[in-house]
């Protein structure tokens, strides 16, 4: 294959729209430390982990996806005469890790660079201000030519943030066994009730994988007796959503996953939520972004 593209997606809010200069700045250093701290065989190792147990323990797919899917695998590139994998790779395509290979790594994150970048910057705050109509959807644009040294002036000016590199994930999974489930009962069972709580259990007695769905719905009757609390509690969950990031009458949290970690991934939230705090930047981030996503909701 002569080329390949390689996507980085960022979503603006109206604050962002107007520092898109120091968001390409940040990205480009951000690059630069990748490139410059090496390839890391352990993220990797993740990455391997994560595309075996997902492979091995994958959900069953309507049928038609399937033959796309594989189909899609089978393809051949006419300009090399050859399908993009080989025939004992069809049914397993990307899914299950290659070798190593920090050089080819390495090579690729170089690639990464101000001299061979497209930028698109799509916003409806440039309505009326473009000189180009595309030809299939009537699509209003405008082209420009943005040169390195502009790329590397907006690196330089860009905030001075600690930009770090992502430290390893404790929450992916190892143990795939499956618990001995002496009792296979038919309707959950309730294992524990308090004045605030209740607590029920359903073993898996069906599908046998080493995964479990932990469902818990937090309970607030204030949560909708007015318009105005209606728009609050909303309000809280998005926050606490964007405040979680990483890792939704009231709101439920879902946990779904292989069994072996996903206790550590529910207590690690609890720790969260419990020390949830709003912060007035998130909060402008958020109500922007559900503004645009809800816009018969006003604040």
């Amino acid at each position: 294959m002569e080329y390949s593209f390689f996507d980085v997606s960022v979503n603006l809010t109206d604050a962002g729209h107007e520092h898109m200069q120091d968001i390409i700045g940040l990205l480009f250093r951000h690059i630069k430390l990748l490139q410059q701290s090496g390839v890391s065989q352990w993220i990797f190792d993740e990455l391997s982990a994560i595309s075996e147990a997902e492979f091995h323990y994958q959900a069953k797919i309507d049928p038609i996806s399937y033959v796309v899917d594989i189909s899609s695998n089978m393809t051949v590139i006419v300009f090399f005469s050859c399908s993009i994998y080989p025939t004992k790779h069809w049914l397993v395509g990307s899914s299950l890790p290659s070798k190593f290979n920090p050089a080819i790594v390495q090579k690729i994150l170089n690639e990464l660079s101000p001299t061979n970048v497209r930028i698109f910057w799509k916003s409806n705050n440039f309505e009326g201000q473009t000189d180009k109509v595309e030809p299939w959807y009537n699509t209003a644009y405008s082209f420009e030519n943005i040169t390195e040294l502009t790329i590397q002036e907006w690196v330089k000016s860009a905030p001075d943030v600690n930009l770090i590199l992502p430290t390893p994930n404790v929450f992916i999974p190892t143990d795939f066994s499956l618990k001995d489930v002496k009792n296979k009962e038919t309707f959950p069972v309730l294992l524990r009730k308090t004045s605030f709580s209740r607590l029920w259990y359903k073993p898996d007695t069906k599908f046998f994988k080493p995964k479990a769905y932990v469902n818990i719905d937090f309970n607030c009757p204030l949560a909708f007796t007015s318009p105005e609390a209606a728009v609050l509690s909303n309000t809280f969950v998005w926050l606490l959503v964007d405040y979680l990031n990483e890792y939704d009458n009231g709101f439920e949290l879902y946990l779904v996953g292989f069994n072996h970690k996903l206790r550590i991934l529910l207590e690690a939230v609890m720790q969260k939520i419990a020390k949830f705090e709003v912060k007035p930047d998130r909060f402008s981030v958020v109500k922007v972004s559900n503004l645009d996503s809800r816009p018969c909701h006003s604040f």
